[in-house]
Protein backbone atom coordinates (compact mmCIF):
# COMPACT_ATOMS: atom_id res chain seq x y z
CA UNK A 1 0.00 0.00 0.00
CA UNK A 2 1.38 3.38 -0.99
CA UNK A 3 1.99 5.53 2.10
CA UNK A 4 2.15 8.72 0.06
CA UNK A 5 -1.59 8.60 -0.27
CA UNK A 6 -1.96 9.16 3.50
CA UNK A 7 0.41 12.10 3.88
CA UNK A 8 -1.44 15.15 5.17
CA UNK A 9 -2.03 17.93 2.69
CA UNK A 10 -1.33 21.49 3.83
CA UNK A 11 -4.40 23.65 3.93
CA UNK A 12 -4.30 26.43 1.44
CA UNK A 13 -5.45 29.86 2.69
CA UNK A 14 -8.97 30.68 1.65
CA UNK A 15 -9.33 34.01 -0.21
CA UNK A 16 -12.42 35.01 1.80
CA UNK A 17 -10.56 34.44 5.06
CA UNK A 18 -7.67 36.58 3.91
CA UNK A 19 -10.10 39.34 2.96
CA UNK A 20 -11.73 39.25 6.41
CA UNK A 21 -8.34 39.45 8.11
CA UNK A 22 -7.41 42.46 6.02
CA UNK A 23 -10.67 44.19 6.94
CA UNK A 24 -10.10 43.51 10.64
CA UNK A 25 -6.58 44.90 10.51
CA UNK A 26 -7.81 47.96 8.65
CA UNK A 27 -10.54 48.58 11.25
CA UNK A 28 -8.02 48.28 14.08
CA UNK A 29 -5.70 50.73 12.37
CA UNK A 30 -8.52 53.23 11.82
CA UNK A 31 -9.63 52.91 15.46
CA UNK A 32 -6.06 53.50 16.65
CA UNK A 33 -5.71 56.57 14.44
CA UNK A 34 -9.05 57.88 15.69
CA UNK A 35 -7.99 57.53 19.34
CA UNK A 36 -4.71 59.31 18.65
CA UNK A 37 -6.56 62.14 16.91
CA UNK A 38 -9.01 62.51 19.80
CA UNK A 39 -6.15 62.66 22.29
CA UNK A 40 -4.47 65.38 20.24
CA UNK A 41 -7.71 67.37 20.08
CA UNK A 42 -8.29 66.98 23.82
CA UNK A 43 -4.75 68.11 24.68
CA UNK A 44 -3.26 69.89 21.64
CA UNK A 45 -0.29 71.12 23.65
CA UNK A 46 1.14 67.93 24.94
CA UNK A 47 3.82 68.72 27.52
CA UNK A 48 7.29 67.88 26.38
CA UNK A 49 9.58 69.17 29.11
CA UNK A 50 9.47 68.47 32.83
CA UNK A 51 8.44 72.07 33.60
CA UNK A 52 5.42 71.84 31.31
CA UNK A 53 4.43 68.53 32.87
CA UNK A 54 4.57 70.08 36.36
CA UNK A 55 2.49 73.05 35.17
CA UNK A 56 -0.17 70.78 33.65
CA UNK A 57 -0.27 68.68 36.82
CA UNK A 58 -0.71 71.84 38.95
CA UNK A 59 -3.57 73.05 36.72
CA UNK A 60 -5.35 69.72 36.97
CA UNK A 61 -4.93 69.71 40.75
CA UNK A 62 -6.43 73.22 40.91
CA UNK A 63 -9.42 72.05 38.87
CA UNK A 64 -9.94 69.10 41.21
CA UNK A 65 -9.76 71.42 44.24
CA UNK A 66 -12.31 73.76 42.68
CA UNK A 67 -14.65 70.85 42.00
CA UNK A 68 -14.21 69.67 45.58
CA UNK A 69 -14.97 73.15 46.93
CA UNK A 70 -18.34 73.13 45.17
CA UNK A 71 -19.31 70.03 47.15
CA UNK A 72 -18.43 71.51 50.56
CA UNK A 73 -21.34 72.14 52.91
CA UNK A 74 -22.54 75.77 52.88
CA UNK A 75 -21.44 78.17 55.58
CA UNK A 76 -24.03 79.71 57.92
CA UNK A 77 -24.22 83.50 58.29
CA UNK A 78 -25.15 84.61 61.82
CA UNK A 79 -25.91 88.05 63.20
CA UNK A 80 -24.39 89.64 66.30
CA UNK A 81 -26.79 87.71 68.54
CA UNK A 82 -25.86 84.37 66.98
CA UNK A 83 -29.10 83.92 65.06
CA UNK A 84 -29.06 82.45 61.56
CA UNK A 85 -29.76 85.16 59.00
CA UNK A 86 -28.56 83.50 55.80
CA UNK A 87 -26.60 80.75 54.15
CA UNK A 88 -23.62 81.19 51.83
CA UNK A 89 -24.43 78.59 49.21
CA UNK A 90 -22.02 77.46 46.55
CA UNK A 91 -24.59 75.28 44.80
CA UNK A 92 -28.34 75.58 45.40
CA UNK A 93 -29.67 72.04 45.62
CA UNK A 94 -33.24 72.99 44.70
CA UNK A 95 -32.12 74.99 41.67
CA UNK A 96 -29.81 72.16 40.62
CA UNK A 97 -32.63 69.61 40.85
CA UNK A 98 -34.88 71.89 38.82
CA UNK A 99 -32.26 72.33 36.10
CA UNK A 100 -31.88 68.57 35.91
CA UNK A 101 -35.68 68.31 35.60
CA UNK A 102 -35.90 66.14 38.72
CA UNK A 103 -38.50 68.46 40.30
CA UNK A 104 -41.29 70.50 38.76
CA UNK A 105 -41.90 74.23 38.87
CA UNK A 106 -44.63 73.71 41.49
CA UNK A 107 -42.17 71.90 43.74
CA UNK A 108 -39.57 74.65 43.31
CA UNK A 109 -42.19 77.32 44.11
CA UNK A 110 -43.17 75.41 47.25
CA UNK A 111 -39.50 75.25 48.29
CA UNK A 112 -39.07 79.00 47.74
CA UNK A 113 -42.19 79.75 49.77
CA UNK A 114 -40.99 77.49 52.61
CA UNK A 115 -37.64 79.30 52.59
CA UNK A 116 -39.33 82.72 52.76
CA UNK A 117 -41.53 81.66 55.65
CA UNK A 118 -38.55 80.17 57.51
CA UNK A 119 -36.42 83.27 57.07
CA UNK A 120 -39.34 85.42 58.24
CA UNK A 121 -39.71 83.60 61.56
CA UNK A 122 -35.97 83.30 62.31
CA UNK A 123 -35.38 85.18 65.55
CA UNK A 124 -39.09 85.74 66.21
CA UNK A 125 -39.00 84.00 69.63
CA UNK A 126 -36.49 86.41 71.22
CA UNK A 127 -38.54 89.28 69.79
CA UNK A 128 -41.73 87.89 71.34
CA UNK A 129 -40.05 87.58 74.74
CA UNK A 130 -38.57 91.07 74.41
CA UNK A 131 -35.18 89.67 75.35
CA UNK A 132 -31.86 90.25 73.63
CA UNK A 133 -28.72 88.20 74.04
CA UNK A 134 -26.67 91.37 74.35
CA UNK A 135 -26.53 92.41 78.00
CA UNK A 136 -28.35 95.65 78.63
CA UNK A 137 -30.13 95.56 75.29
CA UNK A 138 -33.82 95.46 74.50
CA UNK A 139 -35.46 93.36 71.86
CA UNK A 140 -36.82 95.01 68.72
CA UNK A 141 -40.40 94.37 69.80
CA UNK A 142 -43.21 91.89 69.30
CA UNK A 143 -43.30 89.75 66.16
CA UNK A 144 -44.97 91.33 63.20
CA UNK A 145 -48.10 90.11 61.48
CA UNK A 146 -46.02 88.65 58.66
CA UNK A 147 -43.95 86.64 61.15
CA UNK A 148 -47.06 85.31 62.86
CA UNK A 149 -48.58 84.30 59.54
CA UNK A 150 -45.32 82.63 58.50
CA UNK A 151 -45.25 80.72 61.78
CA UNK A 152 -48.81 79.51 61.21
CA UNK A 153 -47.97 78.37 57.67
CA UNK A 154 -44.87 76.51 58.89
CA UNK A 155 -46.87 74.82 61.64
CA UNK A 156 -49.45 73.68 59.09
CA UNK A 157 -46.67 72.44 56.80
CA UNK A 158 -45.11 70.50 59.68
CA UNK A 159 -48.42 68.73 60.32
CA UNK A 160 -48.66 67.80 56.65
CA UNK A 161 -45.04 66.66 56.22
CA UNK A 162 -44.21 64.78 59.37
CA UNK A 163 -41.01 64.71 61.42
CA UNK A 164 -38.49 63.19 58.99
CA UNK A 165 -39.71 64.97 55.85
CA UNK A 166 -39.78 68.29 57.70
CA UNK A 167 -36.12 67.83 58.69
CA UNK A 168 -35.21 66.94 55.11
CA UNK A 169 -36.94 70.06 53.79
CA UNK A 170 -35.34 72.28 56.44
CA UNK A 171 -31.82 70.93 55.89
CA UNK A 172 -31.96 71.28 52.11
CA UNK A 173 -34.15 74.35 51.59
CA UNK A 174 -33.27 76.55 54.58
CA UNK A 175 -29.74 75.48 55.53
CA UNK A 176 -28.73 74.82 51.93
CA UNK A 177 -27.25 71.36 52.43
CA UNK A 178 -26.75 68.85 49.68
CA UNK A 179 -28.68 65.59 49.52
CA UNK A 180 -25.59 63.70 50.70
CA UNK A 181 -25.10 66.15 53.58
CA UNK A 182 -28.73 65.77 54.57
CA UNK A 183 -28.31 61.98 54.58
CA UNK A 184 -25.26 62.30 56.84
CA UNK A 185 -27.13 64.64 59.20
CA UNK A 186 -30.19 62.38 59.53
CA UNK A 187 -28.80 58.86 59.31
CA UNK A 188 -25.16 59.49 60.25
CA UNK A 189 -22.19 57.84 58.62
CA UNK A 190 -20.65 59.03 55.40
CA UNK A 191 -23.86 59.53 53.41
CA UNK A 192 -23.73 56.36 51.38
CA UNK A 193 -25.29 56.24 47.96
CA UNK A 194 -28.25 54.14 49.08
CA UNK A 195 -29.12 56.58 51.89
CA UNK A 196 -28.61 59.56 49.58
CA UNK A 197 -31.05 58.10 47.05
CA UNK A 198 -33.56 57.51 49.85
CA UNK A 199 -33.23 61.10 51.08
CA UNK A 200 -33.54 62.41 47.52
CA UNK A 201 -36.75 60.45 47.04
CA UNK A 202 -38.17 61.75 50.33
CA UNK A 203 -37.19 65.30 49.37
CA UNK A 204 -39.08 65.12 46.08
CA UNK A 205 -42.11 63.54 47.76
CA UNK A 206 -42.10 66.19 50.51
CA UNK A 207 -41.89 68.99 47.95
CA UNK A 208 -44.85 67.47 46.10
CA UNK A 209 -46.83 67.35 49.36
CA UNK A 210 -46.01 71.02 50.03
CA UNK A 211 -46.98 71.95 46.49
CA UNK A 212 -50.34 70.20 46.87
CA UNK A 213 -50.81 71.92 50.25
CA UNK A 214 -50.02 75.47 49.14
CA UNK A 215 -50.90 75.23 45.44
CA UNK A 216 -53.81 72.78 45.23
CA UNK A 217 -54.43 71.49 41.74
CA UNK A 218 -57.64 70.30 40.15
CA UNK A 219 -56.35 66.80 39.44
CA UNK A 220 -57.86 65.30 42.57
CA UNK A 221 -61.08 67.26 42.26
CA UNK A 222 -60.59 68.92 45.65
CA UNK A 223 -61.33 72.61 46.01
CA UNK A 224 -60.06 74.64 48.93
CA UNK A 225 -62.62 76.95 50.46
CA UNK A 226 -61.76 80.64 50.57
CA UNK A 227 -63.42 83.03 52.99
CA UNK A 228 -64.18 86.51 51.76
CA UNK A 229 -66.37 89.42 52.78
CA UNK A 230 -69.62 89.70 50.84
CA UNK A 231 -70.37 92.96 49.08
CA UNK A 232 -73.23 94.93 50.64
CA UNK A 233 -75.56 95.92 47.78
CA UNK A 234 -78.48 97.13 49.88
CA UNK A 235 -79.84 100.62 49.16
CA UNK A 236 -80.51 103.16 51.88
CA UNK A 237 -82.38 106.47 51.87
CA UNK A 238 -80.24 109.56 52.10
CA UNK A 239 -80.34 113.33 51.89
CA UNK A 240 -78.74 115.05 48.93
CA UNK A 241 -77.01 118.20 50.13
CA UNK A 242 -76.91 121.26 47.95
CA UNK A 243 -73.46 122.55 47.08
CA UNK A 244 -72.23 125.55 49.05
CA UNK A 245 -69.32 127.76 48.04
CA UNK A 246 -67.98 130.44 50.38
CA UNK A 247 -65.78 133.44 49.58
CA UNK A 248 -64.19 135.36 52.43
CA UNK A 249 -62.40 138.67 52.79
CA UNK A 250 -60.81 140.33 55.76
CA UNK A 251 -64.15 141.79 56.89
CA UNK A 252 -66.87 139.68 55.29
CA UNK A 253 -67.75 136.12 54.30
CA UNK A 254 -69.88 135.66 51.17
CA UNK A 255 -71.78 132.40 50.80
CA UNK A 256 -73.09 131.07 47.50
CA UNK A 257 -75.83 128.51 48.01
CA UNK A 258 -77.63 126.94 45.01
CA UNK A 259 -77.43 130.01 42.84
CA UNK A 260 -78.49 132.47 45.59
CA UNK A 261 -75.94 134.88 46.99
CA UNK A 262 -76.21 135.87 50.60
CA UNK A 263 -74.01 137.65 53.05
CA UNK A 264 -73.21 136.59 56.59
Amino acid sequence: MNKDLYTPIEESSHPRKEKNNKLKNKKKKLARQKNELLQKLADPRKPKTAAEKRRVAADRAALRDAAAQRLVEPAAINDDDGRLVGVARRVDTIELLYRRKQITSRQRSAADLYARYSHAVIGALPCALDVSRVRGGVGPGAPSEAQLRAAQELAAAARVLGMIDERVIYFVVVEGRTVEGCARAIFGGDGRERLAKHVGLRLRCALEVLADHWYPSARGGAVRGVRYAETDTRSAAGVVERPVVAHATATRVYGYDAGRKKES
